[in-house]
């Protein structure tokens, strides 16, 4: 789909979320991220295209106790999912990297 996609990050403690460029090695930074959950829900929009690579880095931190985090996606067409199984690519030669 080549439409404006939201990510909702929720947890506990900390997370954050960089998709596109502001993922990529160097250019990360607390002030271009796209979501940023403190003990709750955040969510940020990107339009996306269809067919193009997008890099996601997600940070999680946990204080004392039991942490959590999800992260879904939702567009006009997809609808909303956790399940980032289909829309995502891992490579296994770079582990990811």
């Amino acid at each position: 789909y080549t439409e404006n996609f939201t990510f909702t990050l929720t947890s506990d403690d900390k997370s954050l979320l960089w998709v596109g460029d502001n993922a990529k090695a160097g250019t990360f930074a607390f002030g271009n991220k796209l979501a940023y959950a403190n003990v709750g829900s955040n969510s940020g929009t990107i339009p996306l295209t269809k067919g193009t690579f997008y890099a996601l880095r997600l940070q999680v931190s946990n204080g004392t106790g039991p942490g959590y985090i999800t992260l879904a996606v939702s567009s006009s067409q997809l609808g909303s999912t956790q399940n980032l199984t289909q829309l995502s690519y891992f490579n296994p030669n770079t582990q990811g990297i």
